[in-house]
């Protein structure tokens, strides 16, 4: 399966944490968004181990149902059966009480498994009887940490049993007619984006964020132009080119205001006058292209760049174990995380946060 994307809420939790003060509450979301993530690339990789070529897995889906958003995590789409599955990454002990998981750390958790059924519900009546759906909790922690004593057996797997589920599922037989690149598109084209409706700036202001490039290494905003197309950081040293970092800012404004289009005024004001007006707007042309809206991470096309390259000794680069790292080139693939088309009809790729930096 290709890499699992980041959210649009964990993407605007890291930059909002890297662009201020981060309240209790960002630094308590954000905790918990990076060991939801974790969870499921985990478990998207665990699984890729052992099912067949043919078999889909699904990931991030999320469907409008009766007003309410519905939001599942994976759908394995088998030749026989249709399973879902719900990923925790519980970093604390949990145990059972009545319809709560309670968690020694006073964190509790109401009806743990109606998102479970509700998914499965909803799915029989989007597909119809005739395609069976199971589905699962799964709980992606190294150590058991819950506990539901005698309680709901076999509709949770623990990290350690997911192999064994998926092997005793490979020798069921098929389901006549059952499609799977058919049924995996139909679910996807289902799907509405997962941040519709959600409004991530309800807790927290934005005109206290730092603005500008900042360091991609330390965070710091003590960043100067060195040459004509790099910078560096006068903090801890970090260089990195122009270019790479007017695009990570194009993406840190994009994520931090993703209720609106992006326009390149105000974009020029976000930098506050580090990039002239001129070459922003080169550079944001550069990755204009028509793209439908709302749709998360899908693949960019290939793009190759003419940049020189340059390696950087930095404490941050050489801490990473990274022996040459070049400051100029994308990995290819780059995932485009939003699409935000203004009035103009012009549409801004806003560029992965986390790309690589390749060695």
């Amino acid at each position: 399966m290709k890499n699992i994307q980041k959210s649009l809420e964990l993407q605007w939790l890291e930059i909002l944490s890297e662009r201020s003060r981060p309240s209790y509450y960002v630094q308590r979301r954000l905790s918990q968004a990076q060991l939801g993530y974790q969870g499921e690339k985990d478990f998207a990789n665990l699984v890729s181990q052992y099912i067949p070529d043919h078999w889909r897995l699904v990931h991030d889906l999320t469907f409008k149902r009766a007003g309410r958003h519905l939001q599942i995590d994976f759908i394995l789409v088998a030749p026989h059966t249709l399973y879902l599955f719900e990923i925790k990454n519980f970093q604390a002990h949990y145990r059972l009480e009545g319809s709560k998981l309670v968690g020694d750390n006073g964190t509790v958790f109401r009806n743990i498994f109606y998102q479970v059924e509700n998914g499965i519900d909803y799915l029989k009546t989007l597909l119809g009887a005739r395609v069976p759906v199971e589905g699962q909790l799964v709980f992606m922690a190294d150590q058991d940490k819950v506990d539901f004593g005698d309680l709901h057996p076999g509709d949770y797997l623990k990290r350690w049993q997911v192999g064994d589920y998926i092997n005793q599922a490979k020798v069921k037989r098929p389901v006549a007619g059952l499609n799977i690149p058919s049924i995996a598109q139909f679910l996807q084209d289902q799907s509405i984006p997962s941040h519709e409706g959600l409004d991530f700036l309800g807790r927290e202001r934005l005109s206290d964020i730092r603005r500008g490039i900042i360091c991609e290494a330390c965070k710091g905003s003590q960043v100067n132009r060195q040459s004509r197309t790099f910078l560096k950081c006068r903090q801890c040293g970090h260089r990195e080119s122009q270019g790479r970092a007017i695009y990570r800012t194009i993406c840190d404004y994009a994520v931090l205001n993703y209720t609106k289009p992006i326009r390149l005024q105000d974009l020029a004001q976000f930098m506050e006058g580090q990039v002239n007006y001129k070459t922003l707007s080169k550079y944001f042309r550069d990755f204009n292209a028509s793209y439908r809206l709302g749709r998360l991470a899908e693949l960019y096309p290939d793009k190759q760049f003419s940049y020189p390259t340059r390696s950087c000794d930095c404490l941050h680069c050489r801490g990473k174990g990274w022996k040459r790292t070049w400051l100029f080139e994308f990995s290819n693939n780059i995932s485009c995380l939003r699409k935000i088309i203004s009035d103009s009809q012009i549409t801004a790729i806003v560029w992965e946060k986390s790309g690589k930096i390749l060695e």
